[in-house]
């Protein structure tokens, strides 16, 4: 079902350091519902500036993100999982608007993020290491990761 905006409520506001801002440019594009030719959304054509703020707040986020340990990190996979999850209706509901896919293969796109999610969360061990025990007669190995 697509969302019905008010005109005032379509444009996208950029998303900078964490926090959304509404950007400064004058133009911008719309976004149409291929089965209806509506416009459900208009994403403004970012200034240089917002352009550049949005770069260096994306390379400090790196650096922190960086240096956060791998379990942390998959707790926030998890985390986001729990909200795909939570969300799946509306966000089917969005693909099906923006890009004129059936309701079904819309579910089935954000299902398939679901899983990309989950494969994520489970490289976290991958970084730990592992010990296996009679690989071969009398051989044990394990392996360390070790950080560059």
């Amino acid at each position: 079902m697509e969302e019905t905006l008010s005109p005032g409520n379509l444009r996208v506001p950029n998303l900078i350091g964490g926090r959304f801002i509404d950007s400064h440019s004058s133009t911008s594009m719309d976004v149409l519902n291929p089965a209806t030719q509506r416009v459900i959304a208009q994403v403004p054509l970012s200034t240089g500036e917002e352009l550049k703020a949005a770069v260096f707040a994306a390379k400090r986020a790196l650096t922190s993100w960086r240096n956060t340990p791998v379990t942390t990190r998959q707790r926030f996979m998890f985390k986001l999982q729990e909200l795909i999850r939570r969300d799946i209706d509306k966000l089917a509901s969005s693909i099906t608007a923006e890009q004129g896919k059936t309701l079904k293969d819309a579910f089935n796109d954000v299902t398939r993020g679901i899983e990309l999610v989950e494969h994520t969360c489970g490289l976290a061990n991958l970084h730990m290491g592992d010990f296996f025990s009679n690989v071969s007669n009398g051989i044990d190995t394990y392996s360390i990761h070790c950080r560059r």
